[in-house]
């Protein structure tokens, strides 16, 4: 659990839950969990210091210690209801073993169908591994950081969304480096596992608990290693070529971070195979099929769904009077 909390990065994903109601009601514990805590309605009468601001930046655990003493009451309150009602696997936690691959317990394997462990390519139901086919997921691991100025300046230049799975430590540490997001009401929330460490313990902690459906890969390109000698750009384009000029079926989801300018580097030398193999790139977030924002007034109401939101300037013009409003 706190492994989970403390490392999991997430993007936002909608789905409708049926012909009337596409959110979660707002009886679901989730609400209790993320409460929206900005103007215009905040709904925890509490008032949030300037993101980037020292007090912001304090108020965030710096390390897995104090990770555990900030947890929020409500996460702890739903994990243990969670596991009282028999929904959360009886499986040890796993430890990172010398070779930097999760270990077990004596009595636990983890591709058994007990444990069933990410890292050891063993694939939970419900869990994302693969794009649609004649599809290549795009997503980037580990931002925000300097080379994402650059990865972002290329993705705009090419048209091309992308899914970001940023980690916590990143955000606070380059508070005006990344794009914030609008919470709107959702029903569905994808996450990545870092080294793909998870198992039927974490993920039923992070589909009871939170909603979060796992968006993991099929193709690793240890980008993460260029700066260390792990792997070359000239391996990765080896490696590119064949992944891209190869079966369309199933589709692709390449490992990928943005680390590095060597790691963005060797996406932008390589998305132009993408594209020229006659392959559909979409952000990782629209894997599930779904756009990935879906707007409404309410739970009933008719949804609009886009693939991104752009605020006009009148409307942020408004929407910034209107808070001044608020605020006096």
């Amino acid at each position: 659990m706190l492994r989970l909390l403390a490392l999991a990065t997430f993007t936002l994903l909608a789905s409708p839950l049926s012909a009337s109601a596409w959110s979660l009601p707002e009886d679901h514990h989730a609400y209790s969990l993320f409460r929206r805590t900005q103007a215009p309605s905040p709904t925890d009468g509490v008032k949030y210091p300037v993101v980037g601001s020292s007090a912001w930046y304090n108020a965030y655990p710096q390390d897995l210690a104090s990770a555990v003493s900030k947890m929020p009451k409500a996460w702890v309150t739903a994990l243990n209801a969670a596991v009282k009602a028999g929904k959360i696997p009886d499986i040890p936690p796993s430890t990172m073993g010398p070779n930097g691959v999760p270990v077990y317990p004596s009595g636990y394997s983890p591709t058994s169908s007990k444990v069933c462990s990410g890292s050891e390519q063993c694939r939970i139901p419900g869990d994302i591994w693969e794009a649609p086919a004649n599809h290549v997921g795009c997503g980037f691991d580990d931002g925000p950081l300097p080379p994402t100025t650059k990865l972002l300046a290329y993705l705009k230049e090419q048209k091309q969304h992308a899914t970001h799975f940023f980690i916590g430590l990143n955000i606070i540490n380059n508070a005006n480096e990344f794009l914030a997001t609008h919470q709107t009401n959702h029903d569905d929330i994808a996450w990545r596992p870092p080294y793909g460490d998870t198992d039927k313990r974490v993920f039923a902690i992070a589909k009871e608990i939170f909603g979060l459906t796992g968006i993991l890969w099929n193709h690793d390109t240890n980008d993460w290693s260029l700066t260390t000698g792990g792997t070359t750009s000239s391996t990765i384009n080896k490696e590119m070529t064949t992944w891209l000029t190869g079966p369309k079926s199933p589709g692709l989801i390449i490992l990928e971070h943005e680390l590095s300018d060597q790691s963005v580097q060797a996406f932008i030398d390589n998305y132009p195979k993408m594209k020229g193999n006659g392959w559909t790139v979409i952000s990782d977030a629209r894997l599930s099929g779904h756009h990935v924002y879906q707007n409404s007034i309410n739970a009933t109401e008719p949804v609009t769904r886009k693939d991104s939101v752009i605020v006009s300037s009148t409307a942020s013009k408004k929407r910034n009077h209107r808070r001044k409003l608020e605020d006096n």
